[in-house]
């Protein structure tokens, strides 16, 4: 029978080769020493292993000297906690942490739960995994590398997902998504349509789509998603980069540059072309002001002197 990997997923992204900064110097916004994803089961599923590459380092100067990965728990839907994995000796103070591995892959020999196939499909399951440091400073900052999945042992199933895409509360209509089907390897281009959905078919249960989606003056979209049902659907937020905000379903410059000087000037290309090449409103004003200048000296050498 086909299989299909599940990642597991969480606010950082899809666990396949996910590297999460954490600490004083993390570009990531998180901070501790714990985190948690999760993965929901397609029905049908008749067979499931869980592979796990997960990796730990000091990512401060100055911070922790050594760090470890204590321990690698997975939770039931039920509750019922599993524990993957934890540390030798069952602790992590010093010394014992200088000799505690850095990473745990069990990829090679994944953990086999076929038996819990049945009674978990439909179901959503949490993987949680945790670290220890040494840092005698006070100072900490880890990274983590995160692989975790489900090996599922599916029976083909053909699917639908939908996609609605939307950009500052609306749906964004005519806007291209590229699907790539890692599974099946099939590749496509959907478009959605005037409330911003688009239907995604020929594909099957437990197959996973690379999703790429992009726009002028927006942040692209590049995921991953596992098709989980028949009919899967999906909500997608679109945002403007920096300096641009959605206006009428496109992202425009903020406080409308663009449009105000394009309709006081009546088409003066120049400036709409300065405004267009982002030389931006400075430039702009200067030669708005120029242009005004230069009106004004034109007027005052037509002025006719007073008479003696």
């Amino acid at each position: 029978m086909p299989t299909s990997q599940l990642y597991f997923q969480s606010s950082a992204g899809t666990w396949d080769n996910l590297t999460v900064g954490q600490g004083p110097a993390s570009l990531y916004g998180t901070a501790g020493t714990s985190l948690k994803a999760t993965v929901k089961i397609p029905t049908g599923v008749t067979g499931l292993s869980l592979g796990l590459n997960i990796s730990i380092k000091p990512n401060v100067v100055g911070g922790p000297l050594a760090v470890a990965v204590s321990s690698i728990k997975l939770i039931e839907p039920s509750g019922t906690v599993d524990n993957v994995y934890t540390v030798y000796y069952g602790g992590c103070t010093f010394p014992v942490i200088l000799a505690s591995p850095g990473s745990y892959d069990n990829t090679g020999n994944p953990t086999i739960f076929n038996d819990m196939a049945s009674s978990w499909a439909g179901k959503t399951l949490t993987l949680e995994v945790n670290a220890c440091q040494y840092a005698p400073f006070g100072s900490s900052g880890i990274e983590w590398g995160l692989t975790a999945y489900f090996t599922a042992v599916i029976p083909l199933q053909n699917a639908t997902a939908t996609f609605t895409v939307l950009g500052g509360g609306v749906g964004l209509s005519n806007l291209p998504i590229q699907a790539n089907d890692l599974t099946s390897g099939m590749q496509t281009t959907i478009y959605t349509n005037s409330q911003g959905i688009a239907t995604l078919t020929g594909i099957d249960v437990g197959d996973d789509i690379s999703l790429t989606i992009t726009m002028a003056n927006a942040n692209a979209i590049k995921e991953t998603v596992s098709i989980e049902s028949a009919t899967d659907n999906f909500n997608i937020t679109m945002t403007c980069v920096t300096g641009y905000s959605f206006q009428n379903g496109t992202c425009e410059l903020l406080g409308g540059i663009g449009g105000g000087i394009s309709s006081a000037l009546s088409g003066a290309g120049k400036y709409i072309l300065i405004a267009a090449a982002g030389i931006g409103g400075v430039a702009i004003a200067y030669e708005l002001t120029k242009g005004h200048a230069e009106h004004e000296e034109i007027l005052a050498e037509r002025e006719i002197p007073e008479l003696p």
